[in-house]
Parts: C-alpha cells; sequence; structure tokens
C-alpha cells in the first residue's frame, strides 16, 4: 500500500459533512483514494471502496493533506478517539517501510500525541529492529530487556496499554515465560480495553493456557510441591501439541512419590511419543532403581548417542558396569573424571585399576 495515496478512514462520534455527503453520527467514512475526492459528493457513502483497516485513512490524512484534516476536524477526532492506539498499531506494524513509519512519527508529533505514547511506538520499531537482527537465547532475552521496561512504562490512561499488555504477553511467550505472558494477556482482557484488544487478549490466553500450566507443573516439582503440579497437569487440555511433555512430567511425579513402576510406565510412554536423549536418561535411572541393570545402561547409551548431559551418564555408567564390563567401567569413569575432577570419581578410578590389575594377576597365574 503507497500511504501517500490514501486518504480519509474515520468512525466519527458527530454528525459531518464532508463534500456534500453527510454522515450521520457513528456511521463509518469509507476509505477513499485521493483521485476519487472529487467524486465522492455525488455518491453515497456505502457504496465507496469498502471497510479495510479502522481509521488508517484519517490517521495517514495528516500526513497526505494536513489542511483538510485540520478543516475537517480530524486532528481532534483522532487525539479524542478510543480507538486511536489500535490505529496507529496498525500502521506501526503494517507494510510500510521504515522512512514513512518515521514519517508517520513526526506527524503524530505535530498532532500534540504525549510523548509517552509517541515513545511506546519507537519502542515498537525497536522491538522490529531487534527482532529481524536474528538473536536468540540469552542474547535476544538481554536485547529486549529494555523493550519490556519501556513497555512497562505506558499508563492505563494511554490509548497504547492494552498494546502494550499484548505486547508483552508476546515477549514473554517467545522467551518462554508463559505465565507471564499469560499475565499480561488476562490483564488486557480485565481492563477497560476496545473490543478488538480484547479479541486478540482471548486468544493469546487460549493458546498460553496450557503451556502456562506445563510451565507451572515444571515449578512446583522444583518446589516439591506435587499436589499443586498435579493439580496444573490436570489442567492441561487434549490439544496440547507435545502429550511426551506430559508423559514425562506424570513419570517424574511418580518418582517423586517413589512410585517407580509407574514413573517407568509413563517415561516409556513419552519415549514412544518423542525419542529424546533426556527421556532415555530418566528411564534409565529408574530401571537402575528396580534392578533392571541392562536396561538402565542401554538406556544411558542412548542418552549419551543423543547428546544429553555427559557427566551425569558417565557417571552412572561407571557404577552399573563393574560386573558386566570392568573396562567400559574404568572408561566411563574417566570420561566422567576429564569432566568433573571429583575425589569421588578419582577414588572409583583406582578402585577400578587396581581391580584390573588383580584380575590380570589372577589370569596370569592360571
Amino acid at each position: 500500500m503507497d500511504y501517500q495515496d490514501e486518504l480519509v478512514f474515520l468512525t466519527i462520534n458527530r454528525k459531518l459533512d464532508l463534500a456534500g455527503v453527510e454522515i450521520e453520527e457513528g456511521q463509518d467514512l469509507p476509505l477513499v483514494k485521493s483521485s476519487m475526492v472529487q467524486n465522492l459528493k455525488d455518491k453515497n457513502w456505502q457504496e465507496s471502496i469498502p471497510f479495510i483497516n479502522f481509521l488508517l485513512g484519517m490517521v495517514l490524512c495528516q500526513t497526505v493533506d494536513p489542511d483538510l484534516a485540520q478543516s475537517q476536524g480530524y486532528d481532534k477526532i483522532l487525539q479524542k478517539s478510543p480507538y486511536q492506539g489500535q490505529v496507529i498499531s496498525r500502521i506501526m506494524t503494517g507494510d510500510f517501510d521504515s522512512q514513512a513509519k518515521m514519517d508517520f512519527l513526526t506527524s503524530l508529533e505535530e498532532l500534540h500525541i504525549k510523548e509517552e505514547d509517541i515513545s511506546y511506538l519507537k519502542t515498537t520499531l525497536k522491538e522490529e529492529e531487534i527482532r529481524q537482527g536474528k538473536k536468540e537465547g540469552q542474547d535476544l532475552e538481554q536485547s529486549l530487556i529494555p523493550i519490556i521496561k519501556n513497555y512497562g512504562k505506558v499508563s492505563e490512561e494511554s490509548p497504547f496499554f492494552g498494546q502494550a499488555l499484548l505486547r508483552l504477553s508476546g515477549i514473554y511467550a517467545g522467551l518462554g515465560q508463559y505465565i507471564k505472558a499469560r499475565h499480561y494477556a488476562r490483564e488486557a482482557l480485565l481492563k477497560d480495553m476496545p473490543e478488538e484488544v480484547k479479541n486478540q487478549a482471548r486468544l493469546a490466553i487460549e493458546e498460553l493456557e496450557d503451556y502456562a500450566n506445563m510451565e507451572a507443573v515444571e515449578s512446583y516439582l522444583n518446589l516439591q510441591n506435587l499436589e499443586k503440579a498435579k493439580d496444573h497437569l490436570g489442567k492441561v487440555s487434549q490439544q496440547y501439541p507435545n502429550p511426551d511433555h506430559v508423559h514425562y512430567f506424570l513419570a517424574s511425579i511418580a518418582l517423586a512419590e517413589n512410585n517407580l513402576e509407574e514413573s517407568e510406565a509413563h517415561y516409556q510412554e513419552a519415549l514412544k511419543l518423542a525419542d529424546q536423549g533426556l527421556y532415555h536418561e530418566r528411564l534409565a535411572f529408574v530401571d537402575s532403581q528396580l534392578g533392571l541393570i541392562q536396561e538402565a545402561i542401554d538406556h544411558y547409551e542412548k542418552a549419551l548417542e543423543k547428546g544429553s548431559d555427559p557427566y551425569t551418564i558417565h557417571h552412572n555408567l561407571a557404577y552399573l558396569y563393574p560386573e558386566r564390563d570392568p573396562k567400559e567401567a574404568l572408561y566411563h569413569a574417566k570420561a566422567a573424571y576429564n569432566l568433573n575432577n571429583s575425589q569421588e570419581l578419582d577414588d572409583l578410578i583406582k578402585t577400578l585399576e587396581k581391580n584390573e590389575k588383580d584380575l590380570d594377576r589372577r589370569d596370569g597365574f592360571q
């Protein structure tokens, strides 16, 4: 869309006579191209180009034809409109180049839009730049800290308050902090917001609910609050896209309750759904507790192949292998020691080496 070609589009809160066309209170003036302005007086407003972007043309009119905007009172309508935040946000996130958006920000300054609101809009541009930079992990999180702070400064009186809440929700969701993301989406829904903002909030909450509950499950498990963990796990819907995670947490809860058989069954189910190293590693631990030593070794070896925690796996295999294969036990003990030079492993290595020498000596006598 060439923003220089767009003129007028608004919902008015009073009667207005534009180019001979009388618009009743609450009616929508359609988006019109500048080439159509002369013909507008010969047409019924409902026959013009259909409703496209709420208030968009009216806002763009400030840039395209400020005299017309002033003569018709569009500048005052923009400042008073309850939809101001939605419309400006659409422009700032729309398919316009950076220069067009900067021109638009300049036009907002001329319309006496509050500095806090313009600061919010500049922050949205900065967020887009960061995301386009394709940063990931810790780098992305660090880059977004000032963005989060700026969105947090938007007051409830600002027309962009709801959009700021939704942006905070989106940022935290992208960082995997789903409880925080859901919190901000809920705030946007509970506050006195335009219906479009509330609809976006409802969709966000629906998408975040399962992920937030799963995050809560993990947090309560870490705190050993098993009842709370089970309560949140029970709230996860059948639509959750990663059912293996559900079985993983069911297995973890069962293990914390020392129900080894149930834990093993759920780890097995998780593995059927997703062949992950972590699941092999946890199942190996449960098997070792059940006395299923060969099964435990097999799963630890698979976990090692898949890049799971090497120190823990080498360490545990060093204790599982001695009776079956002393040389393998020594190999894993040394591998674990190279990753963590502990006295425990040093003592184990000396014991295994001594046993190996004793075995060689006995073989020599035979």
